[in-house]
């Protein structure tokens, strides 16, 4: 199903800044085995994918958005393979942080011919030094002048809640709507003195009313 909006010559598509933890996704196909022991699952094949605020920024792209990602991985094997990933899905990797303290996260997947069988989780979240979270703040600052919208996507990428409560004074300010939420279901953040939204909204409705607030 195609869901852009409109030509370049038509219209200007909106950028969208996603902030986030970003989890790189490890799907396993293979055959899982009943034993006396324990069950065995023999793996047949191997693939990675953005899971996370990773897969809402590949979302919203596919959607038709300009995509500014922000987020922090860690100095190890899945955060360049998460680089990687993101660069596949032509999505700029410049506001990725790096914290040699802090694991990229990872959900490993198991799935057998008769459906998912497993996940396991390695989420060791660490609370990241305020240099990490200055650096995390300004580069916010930065960017925020140059998008249309804001999604508050898993997790907090090392945001505090009070760093949480300044970005979104400052997107008020500038008059750019803010979405809080994850996966398919986000929540209209109301703007100061409105009364507070009930309800949420789909990805594919985010963007459209974002491609609507950069034609107004």
């Amino acid at each position: 199903m195609e869901h852009g909006f409109g030509t370049a010559m038509q219209r200007r598509h909106p950028t969208v800044l996603v902030i986030g933890d970003v989890v790189c996704d490890v799907h396993l196909v293979g055959t899982l085995e009943e034993r006396e022991s324990a069950p065995v699952f023999s793996t047949s094949a191997q693939y990675d994918a953005l899971g996370g605020a990773a897969s809402t920024a590949r979302d919203l792209k596919s959607l038709g958005c300009e995509v500014r990602l922000l987020s922090v991985v860690g100095t190890d094997t899945l955060g360049r393979r998460m680089r990687e990933l993101l660069r596949q899905q032509r999505i700029a990797d410049t506001l990725v942080l790096e914290d040699a303290g802090r694991p990229t996260l990872q959900r490993t997947h198991l799935r057998s011919d008769k459906g998912p069988v497993l996940r396991l989780d390695r989420q060791r979240h660490v609370t990241p030094s305020r240099a990490l979270a200055s650096r995390l703040f300004q580069c916010v600052e930065t960017v925020l002048p140059k998008v249309d919208g804001i999604l508050w996507a898993e997790g907090a990428a090392g945001l505090s809640d009070g760093d949480l409560e300044r970005l979104l004074s400052a997107a008020e300010s500038a008059g750019c709507p803010v979405y809080v939420g994850s996966q398919e279901r986000w929540s209209r953040r109301p703007a100061p003195g409105a009364p507070a939204s009930n309800g949420s909204v789909s990805l594919i409705e985010v963007a459209q009313e974002l491609q609507q607030h950069v034609t107004r």
